[in-house]
């Protein structure tokens, strides 16, 4: 995982746990935001309710005031005084009344004003709330009575008159209606926006009133919802909900949804139901819902922007640091840390500055004093090798000339002819290896070119001096990315391969290859000379030169391996470990 994903995902994760804490107290808010919309309309349903409880509470009383005055005899002043108290009842009980009645203990109609009125075309006895009252001695409301002439229902209410000892003695009662009119009136008050209304439901489900203008036509008279309201009338109890339209046809979106709350009268077994459409009467819960939403949407996009640039701010720097470092170990000392602040990763940027600084000037420190004691190993090297080949070869001369001497004395001139031939040959050998050594020494000089630059001009040298064909092979031009001091070390073992390869292998074609092995840097001498066994060479001429040869590989952390036979030529494998800085591009 990235460094910019390590310190942005626990921001993340804790503006995604404030989020969620936000969004639990939203959910929480819409949650309380439903029931107070529910209950707000189950307020309006008892209110409603209690309106009607109370109009038909003051009906009731109405007839239980005049119940002691009227009597269920039929003779007499007290008849007469019954008739005019139901007269009065009836005119005063307000327009929707229809009729008033007083019947006998066994519901036969006594009075009945105004006379032969039959509103519903029901006798009065087979009310159902006249027949509870005659059975209960308790005051009744019928449910809807269905008006063929007036094409609508009725209701009626009736109490008991009781004698002495509390038998029912008879029924007063009333008609109003059509319900329809007459709850309409208290209806009209409720405002529910454009979608909400009122209906009054009785135990059967049928719709008694509404205050929906759309259903004036007396549509839909039964409620899609029958057996739950009779349910709910029976138990008394109320409740808030949502349902769908059943009686709309299914659109393309599917029905409607309406929020609805109902509430049962105390008095009479019918119910209030307030209906509303779902999307108006929740539009504030879900104002607040898409607002919470929105909200969480835009407050997660900038806490996913916001980690993105901290974890760009705080990661940039750091991988400038990265890169750095990489340089650093790369062994590229030259280019400044540039990562500043006075943060903790700009101090550690300029403590890696000062480091840089420090190793720029440590190996500055080293390389001089590895060419300075490069410089005192070769001038070592160069005393022993005029030690041990331009010293014999003085000494041998010397010895020769006093032979000479002693030949000529005697006058033995032929002798003394081929002495001085043997002596030339030597003096040429000698002249020779000394212009080799001012050659290599001339192409260590030209390092400062490169490396390649250096070894061609000192093969276009040696071709000259010895007439041999040499061929220069470069598989890899990056191959020799040494520091100086290595680089003349690997020099001066190629030359000393070559020098071995005039003297002794009697070759007429030399190959020089560079190139890489197993991320090694590998140089091979190889020639077609006459070859040697190395295992004797340790005892013979050889040994000096290609001990000089492994001494200087193992010097710069190389090894040289010697792979020759009698009759089958000669390679010298020289192996270097692959160093950081590279050259530039040969172009002999």
């Amino acid at each position: 995982m990235s460094l910019s994903a390590k310190l942005g995902l626990p921001a993340l994760a804790g503006v995604l746990a404030l989020l969620a804490v936000l969004g639990y107290l939203g959910l929480r808010a819409v949650g309380e935001s439903t029931d107070q919309i529910m209950d707000e309309r189950l307020v309006i349903a008892r209110t409603v309710a209690q309106d009607l409880d109370q109009d038909i509470s003051q009906r009731l009383q109405q007839l239980q005031q005049i119940a002691p005055e009227v009597s269920p005899s039929a003779n007499g002043d007290r008849m007469q005084t019954a008739e005019d108290i139901l007269e009065q009842l009836y005119r005063y009980g307000g327009p929707y009344t229809q009729s008033t009645f007083l019947l006998d203990e066994r519901g036969h109609v006594l009075l009945i004003v105004p006379a032969a009125s039959d509103p519903v075309g029901t006798p009065p006895a087979d009310y159902s709330n006249v027949l509870e009252t005659l059975q209960s001695g308790r005051p009744a409301v019928s449910g809807a009575i269905a008006s063929p002439r007036q094409a609508d229902f009725m209701v009626s209410l009736s109490i008991p008159l009781l004698g002495s000892e509390g038998e029912v003695l008879g029924v007063l009662g009333t008609t109003f209606g059509p319900t329809s009119s007459f709850l309409q009136t208290l209806l009209s008050p409720v405002d529910l926006g454009e979608t909400g209304y009122a209906q009054v439901i009785n135990e059967r489900g049928l719709v008694m009133a509404t205050s929906d203008a759309r259903d004036d036509d007396g549509g839909f008279p039964v409620t899609a919802h029958a057996d739950r309201f009779a349910r709910l009338i029976q138990g008394g109890d109320e409740g808030a909900w949502t349902c769908h339209r059943c009686h709309e046809p299914e659109g393309e979106g599917g029905r409607r949804r309406d929020m609805m709350a109902f509430v049962p009268l105390t008095i009479a077994p019918w119910g209030v139901a307030i209906r509303q459409d779902e999307g108006e009467a929740f539009g504030p819960r879900n104002d607040l819902q898409m607002k919470l939403l929105s909200f969480g949407g835009g407050a997660l996009a900038l806490a996913l922007v916001a980690a993105l640039v901290v974890g760009r701010i705080l990661t940039r720097p750091l991988r400038r640091l990265t890169l750095a470092c990489e340089r650093i170990a790369g062994g590229d000392l030259d280019e400044a840390v540039a990562v500043t602040g006075k943060d903790e990763i700009g101090q550690l940027g300029t403590a890696f500055e000062v480091m840089r600084r420090r190793l720029k000037e440590s190996r500055q420190q080293l390389e001089e004093r590895s060419k300075a004691l490069a410089t005192l190993e070769e001038r070592d090297r160069i005393a022993r090798e005029m030690h041990d080949g331009l010293s014999q070869v003085l000494s041998y001369v010397r010895l020769a000339t006093s032979i000479i001497e002693e030949r000529l004395d005697n006058a033995d001139i032929a002798a003394a002819r081929e002495e001085l031939r043997d002596v030339r040959r030597a003096s040429r050998d000698a002249y020779e290896d000394v212009r080799q050594g001012i050659s290599a020494l001339r192409a260590s000089g030209m390092l400062k070119k490169g490396f390649l630059t250096a070894l061609d001009e000192f093969l276009n040298s040696y071709r000259a001096q010895t007439q041999l064909e040499v061929e220069l092979k470069v598989v890899d031009e990056q191959a020799v990315g040494l520091g100086e001091a290595a680089q003349v070390q690997l020099l001066r073992i190629v030359q000393e391969a070559l020098a071995n390869v005039w003297k002794h292998a009697q070759a007429r074609k030399v190959e020089v290859e560079l190139g890489r092995s197993n991320g090694r840097i590998q140089v091979s001498v190889a020639d077609d000379g006459r070859g040697f066994d190395p295992n004797e060479a340790a005892s013979e001429a050889h040994r000096y030169g290609l001990q000089i040869m492994r001494e200087r590989a193992e010097s710069i952390g190389g090894t040289l391996e010697v792979l020759s036979r009698p009759g089958a030529g000669t390679r010298i494998i020289v192996g270097l470990p692959s160093a950081v800085s590279e050259e530039e591009p040969w172009n002999p």
